[in-house]
């Protein structure tokens, strides 16, 4: 009813005198708009919602409502919608840049997992920071990268935008020098198309800061000096939550941290533990990738895996059985099945006790027999093809040719399309 007759009002007041009726439009769409501020910081985002939409429908087309889009997108995020957050946040920054809202742009790229994305807003964030000392005190946790020891930690950023986590202090919200930091970090670590002086400014700016955080996060701040084992600890630390149960904050932590290790390390250590951690989330198709790119960087071949040192055999072993874990969660019992026999016979072989005194040549027959009983199965069609190459180049072609026939025979149900292999 109140918005209705606003509506009409303002509409006559347009037709009889548009100058005196945008102005006062304008002044009426301020005080509506005041008055929903008021109401979020008051922690009512259902009354602070019903004053907004008044001041937007009150609002003269084109015209600008200083912190409009600011308030629109955080009751976005206080409800969950991010698809009208990150409109809302975009809208808001065309009209004025703001180092905050660049990093709460990336930051939602990054609750999405997309990397790329959040490098180019965090990138814009920490070049926006101005050094201006903002009190942190009851600020809701923010914070990409994590070890479990910032002061509320990455549990409060689980609740950062409902109505009972300080909403007055998220509205006044600036950007905090440990997170322009963070967001340099995370810039630099997946690029994003930085141009190079850009580069050099987010890097000093991430080294010069670097002794402010806990020495785990020291290990990740600094230039060249990235830990794998501090990566480790602190995908650890973040996995066993003193509550038993990961926020979606803390597994955006967790992700972020392996796909930091996957850019820096490209190796297929990388990709098993993120594959790993994927099994454990029931993420069937993320994990196959990661295991299937992690058969890849390994190279294997037949007569790899029956000469293979302690080491590299563990390896394989875990990248097979990493990879039957994956076929299962998608109903495949027989690459499944297939898998697991190839992994079992390999570590039978070259982690057994007897395993050293076991003949290679013994070993790659079996493995190559038990292959050939499964072609189905995508990874035995890749080992055979290999090993067959020249030693029966027309065979091997036929089997690259099975391969083909079956990756587009499975490419829905694997979602082929998404990966690479």
């Amino acid at each position: 009813m109140v918005s209705s007759f606003l509506k009409t009002a303002g509409l006559v007041l347009a037709l009889s005198c548009p100058p005196v009726a945008m102005a006062e439009s304008t002044g009426a769409a301020t005080a509506f708009l005041s008055r929903a501020v008021e109401a979020y910081r008051a922690g009512d985002p259902g009354q602070a919602a019903s004053y907004l939409n008044l001041a937007g429908e009150l609002r003269p087309p084109g015209s600008v409502l200083p912190g409009f889009h600011r308030l629109k997108a955080l009751l976005a995020l206080a409800r969950g919608d991010r698809d009208t957050a990150r409109l809302s946040l975009e809208q808001a920054l065309e009209e004025q840049p703001d180092a905050f809202l660049y990093y709460l742009r990336g930051y939602l790229d990054l609750m999405d997992r997309s990397y790329t994305g959040a490098a180019r807003w965090y990138a814009r964030a920490a070049l926006a920071y101005d050094g201006q000392a903002i009190e942190s005190e009851a600020l809701p946790a923010l914070e990409p990268l994590s070890c479990g020891a910032t002061p509320e930690g990455s549990a409060a950023s689980a609740h950062a935008f409902s109505a009972g986590s300080n909403p007055g202090g998220l509205w006044q919200r600036g950007l905090l020098e440990r997170e322009a930091a963070l967001a340099a970090r995370v810039a630099l670590f997946f690029e994003g198309g930085i141009a190079e002086e850009h580069r050099e400014r987010l890097t000093q700016f991430a080294d010069r800061t670097a002794d402010d955080f806990p020495p785990d996060l020291q290990a990740l701040m600094r230039r060249g000096t990235l830990d794998r084992t501090a990566l480790r600890k602190c995908q650890i630390v973040l996995r066993n939550h003193p509550e038993g149960q990961q926020t979606e904050v803390q597994e955006m932590q967790i992700r972020l941290l392996q796909m930091v290790e996957i850019r820096t390390f490209q190796d297929p250590v990388a990709y098993v533990r993120s594959g790993a951690w994927l099994l454990e989330q029931s993420r069937a198709h993320e994990a196959l990738y990661n295991y299937r790119r992690a058969f890849q960087l390994s190279a294997p071949t037949l007569q790899g895996l029956a000469e293979a040192n302690r080491q590299n055999a563990h390896l394989q072993v875990e990248i097979l059985r990493g990879l039957a874990g994956a076929y299962a969660l998608l109903g495949q019992r027989s690459d499944v099945t297939a898998l697991t026999t190839v992994a079992a016979a390999l570590e039978d072989a070259r982690l057994s006790s007897s395993g050293p005194s076991v003949d290679p040549a013994s070993t790659r027959q079996s493995l190559f027999e038990l292959c050939g009983q499964n072609l189905r199965n995508r990874e035995c069609l890749v080992l055979l093809q290999s090993y067959l190459t020249e030693r029966n180049p027309e065979r091997a072609r036929d089997l690259e040719r099975q391969l083909a026939r079956r990756d587009e025979a499975m490419r829905d149900i694997e979602l082929q399309l998404l990966f690479d292999y």
